[in-house]
């Protein structure tokens, strides 16, 4: 009786022991750079002998979820890291000002559901909770964010260029059929940028394009993909962009489309939007993820017959007043013509190679250079400077000891920087370059 007494307490203290205090990891930030980080987190708790390790993630793919927990215990301390990817510039100003964001919980009725193997679709079972982050991953350094000390944000520690990352332009689905619709030009970018759309001729080069358009698509100012292709193409990040948003009825308001199969019907310039609590003007936000841009890009339902408006009132869409742009631009658009709309947008390489190889997005040179689905690290383009569409990667920590004191942070942060076991698929370093930027969107030059 005595030992089921003992046998009984050591399991209840075993238990208490096991929840009582765990170290949080938490991190944010890049959706582009996700996948990548979530193999890391993996490949850490491996590599540093954890014990009981299992995790779970929102969706049925790993590594393209927002949100994803994983725990194990590693020299007797347990870990719990969770991810909760919303963009760049969101992440750095979420760490920066400790701002509590959206993550799994964590708790026995959680543990008993995660799995050595990775348990799919854990958001279905679980209701989120709120956590302050540790880490940002950012497609920029912090100097180009929105979020500087100079406006009043915690200067964050800088982990220095973990890799690179690969950005490519991509044109709708419809372009597949259009042969000429095959380059985008940092000048061609920064009057998308500008005013959200322009004559396809612009493309093509073809008297008969003059009086088809070609539209842009993207993200929300919480995208450092955003970012870096403003940058990129010399437009400036303080000032307000264009963009349209796929909408599959005339109803006012409707939500955008994010899916490859839903009817699109319209264009409209993205309405005005609430990010992180600021107010973004009508045209100027976009897709809060890569995964859902790319998925309107590649929905096969573009065609020449989607209207083009100008905003959207109670009585459903027209061609008035409330675009951020002169109205007379619409003069030589009409869709009932024969013209052409073909959707134009700038996305992660990892958000477009599967929809590029599947034949669903059309990859569009830059500035006259093209990579397609190739080994990056040995891309003669990417490699040898000729293709400039590209960033480091930054992980950015609120402690000014996040890479030394926390060991799991530690041996994220040196898998990434190293490819540390070869766990990362597709991985471009900044060793594997010829070339370097001293900043970001700035010229590329040689390191040898």
């Amino acid at each position: 009786m005595k030992k089921m007494i003992l046998a009984g307490a050591l399991a209840i203290m075993t238990s208490v022991s096991l929840f009582a205090d765990p170290v949080y990891v938490n991190f944010t930030g890049s959706s582009a750079y996700r996948s990548f980080t979530e193999t890391a987190i993996k490949a850490a708790f491996t590599n540093l002998g954890a014990t009981g390790f299992k995790y779970g993630y929102q969706g049925t793919k790993f590594g393209s979820g927002t949100y994803a927990i994983f725990t194990g215990t590693i020299s007797s301390q347990q870990y719990v890291v969770r991810t909760s990817w919303s963009g760049s510039e969101a992440g750095i100003k979420m760490v920066s000002t400790q701002t509590a964001i959206p993550y799994f919980p964590y708790d026995t009725a959680v543990d008993a559901l995660l799995t050595s193997g990775g348990t799919p679709s854990l958001e279905a079972s679980v209701t989120l909770t709120t956590a302050i982050p540790n880490y940002a991953l950012s497609d920029t350094a912090q100097a180009a964010s929105a979020y500087t000390p100079a406006k009043g944000y915690t200067k964050l520690t800088d982990s220095g260029a973990l890799g690179v990352n690969v950005f490519k332009w991509v044109a709708s689905n419809n372009a597949s059929s259009l042969t000429k619709v095959s380059n985008m030009t940092s000048q061609l970018a920064k009057t998308m940028f500008a005013q959200g759309f322009a004559p396809l001729a612009l493309m093509t080069a073809s008297t008969a394009d003059q009086t088809s358009l070609v539209a842009l698509l993207g993200r929300n100012p919480d995208s450092g993909t955003r970012v870096t292709a403003v940058l990129e193409s010399g437009y400036s990040t303080t000032d307000a962009v264009v963009q349209f948003e796929p909408i599959s009825t005339t109803t006012e308001f409707t939500s955008a489309v994010s899916a490859t199969n839903s009817a699109i019907v319209a264009l409209q310039p993205w309405p005005t939007d609430k990010v992180n609590g600021s107010i973004v003007s009508s045209g100027n936000s976009g897709y809060s993820s890569g995964g859902s841009l790319a998925k309107a890009m590649a929905n096969a339902n573009w065609s020449s017959s989607i209207g083009l408006y100008t905003d959207v009132t109670s009585s459903g869409l027209n061609d008035g007043t409330g675009m951020p742009v002169s109205d007379a631009l619409y003069a030589t658009y009409d869709n009932t013509t024969g013209n052409t709309l073909v959707g134009v947008a700038y996305l992660a390489a990892s958000d477009a190679d599967s929809y590029i190889t599947a034949g669903t997005l059309v990859e569009l040179a830059y500035n006259g250079y093209k990579l397609g689905a190739v080994t990056y690290a040995s891309a003669a383009d990417l490699v040898q400077g000729r293709y400039t569409f590209w960033s480091y990667e930054h992980m950015l920590s609120y402690s000014t000891t996040g890479f030394t004191s926390n060991a799991l942070a530690k041996e994220v942060k040196t898998i990434l920087t190293t490819n540390k076991g070869n766990v990362l698929t597709n991985v471009v370093l900044p060793a594997n370059l010829a070339v370097q930027r001293n900043a970001d969107g700035a010229f590329v030059y040689t390191n040898y």
